[in-house]
């Protein structure tokens, strides 16, 4: 056991006493500081080192930034609101038909665990917004949900087209009739390929997966415009009349 011991004279002799560690003692303490510092160094290396740093998307290369977009303590370690704002940033970067194939390209290079925490770090952003619309939609006045409901579906469908790379409702040809053709159109069903495994397919799984996805709390903050917006969904199903005013914006 460590120990210590007292020197210097008696306290009645008018000096106090001095306490001096044993060299034991001495030891086990450098030992133990010894350490503390090399956890604390190995920590500030593992950020430092390990985390890759945000890549300047005017000078980084594809790869830097896939890199970043898949590692645990990159874009995913951002707040949501900048992960948010940088994530436009790169649809912005590369929304011409050559570069966004480059960005497909190199997403699809990516494995599986990277995409995938892509994904869930996306879908934070998701998240995020729909817990916000369903604190707003509480405070609206009943006459005006069902327009709110109506958004909330077309944000929440142009959300998920952003992610998967799904063409936008009503995209059409230049020529008319039918979808839209060409470079642009392959580079998106090629991006849409690389997620079938890790999003859903549909608006109505994708919303429900936002539910399912969020605390006790949050889900019942979130219940009164689930339930809404599942009615409605249920309703643009079953109902052609109502899918057809629905796409006329009405």
């Amino acid at each position: 056991m460590a120990s210590s011991k007292q020197t210097g004279r008696d306290p009645r002799g008018g000096r106090a006493p001095r306490w001096e560690l044993s060299p034991n003692t001495k030891k086990a303490l450098l030992i133990g500081t010894a350490g503390l510092v090399v956890v604390v160094l190995g920590v500030w290396a593992f950020q430092v080192l390990v985390a890759p740093a945000k890549p300047d998307l005017k000078v980084a290369t594809v790869k830097q930034v896939c890199d970043y977009l898949g590692h645990p303590r990159g874009f995913a370690s951002l707040p949501v609101d900048r992960r948010e704002e940088f994530l436009a940033d790169v649809v912005r970067t590369y929304s011409t038909p050559e570069r966004f194939e480059d960005m497909s390209q190199a997403l699809a290079q990516m494995s599986f665990i990277e995409r995938q925490q892509l994904v869930d770090a996306v879908f934070e952003i998701g998240k995020d917004k729909f817990v916000k619309a369903s604190q707003e939609y509480v405070r609206t006045p009943k006459k005006d949900r069902p327009a709110f409901v109506d958004k909330v579906i077309r944000d929440m469908e142009g959300f998920r087209a952003g992610l998967v790379g799904a063409p936008a409702a009503g995209a059409r040809s230049p020529h008319g009739g039918g979808a839209a053709v060409g470079p642009q159109a392959r580079s998106v069903n090629s991006l849409a390929n690389v997620f079938k495994d890790h999003v859903p397919t549909k608006s109505d799984a994708w919303a429900k997966m936002l539910v399912d996805r969020t605390s006790p709390f949050e889900r019942q903050q979130a219940k009164p415009l689930a339930d809404d917006l599942a009615q409605r969904l249920d309703q643009l199903h079953s109902d052609p009349r109502a899918k057809a005013e629905f796409a006329r914006g009405r």
